[in-house]
């Protein structure tokens, strides 16, 4: 009974998370989506799903975890993996904040470290590196982040709609061409039904 209740305070906690405090984690893994979908390899919701499912250090999936090692991104090193597996699970929109707002959500995030009544310490320790992430990054980086996302989705989608007409080209294309959706992962095939972080959530294929 205990180890049940544990994961439904688990589960309450992410999702108390997500009500108010998801930008933080969009934010914290921007640089990193970004990098995801220029590659083609992956779609967003793939990507999601094999990294939340990989393991600790990706020791389950080998093929991630060469991923990962392979693709540059900036601020690489400022998150650990085991950080950026919640963050990812965090979807909203990136509104600027003032430094009142940042301080109130900070200091409420940095009580619940050590009461823990409406969310984890574990979770909590996070969100409090993610918002000092939103401080330091967000008003120098966020325009330019923004339209190389849009960039990337952009060229991304225009490749897909290549492929459906015209089929495999090109030595770049062997990973996703036989697909007949050209949005697919080239690792599992799965249709990429999110995309990123255009005003409202990880669905951007809404405004």
């Amino acid at each position: 009974m205990g180890k049940k209740g544990h994961r439904i305070y688990h589960t309450g906690s992410q999702l108390y998370c997500s009500r108010h405090y998801a930008s933080y984690g969009t934010f914290a893994s921007y640089c990193l989506c970004t990098a995801v979908l220029a590659t083609d390899v992956y779609s967003l919701s793939s990507f999601k799903r094999a990294f939340l499912s990989s393991g600790d250090d990706h020791c389950d999936d080998p093929k991630l975890q060469k991923f990962l090692e392979l693709v540059p991104y900036e601020d690489s090193d400022y998150f650990s993996f085991s950080e950026i597996r919640f963050l990812l699970q965090l979807t909203g929109c990136c509104s600027p904040r003032t430094d009142a707002e940042l301080a109130c959500d900070h200091r409420k995030v940095t009580r619940e470290i050590t009461r823990g009544k409406r969310i984890l310490p574990s979770h909590a320790r996070i969100l409090a590196k993610a918002i000092e992430y939103w401080k330091l990054r967000y008003n120098e980086k966020y325009v330019q982040w923004h339209q190389k996302f849009e960039q990337v989705n952009t060229e991304r989608i225009l490749r897909a709609e290549l492929r459906k007409l015209f089929g495999k080209t090109g030595k770049g294309s062997e990973t996703t061409a036989k697909h007949d959706d050209g949005l697919t992962c080239g690792f599992c095939g799965q249709p990429d039904d999110q995309t990123w972080e255009t005003g409202v959530s990880f669905d951007i294929t809404e405004e």
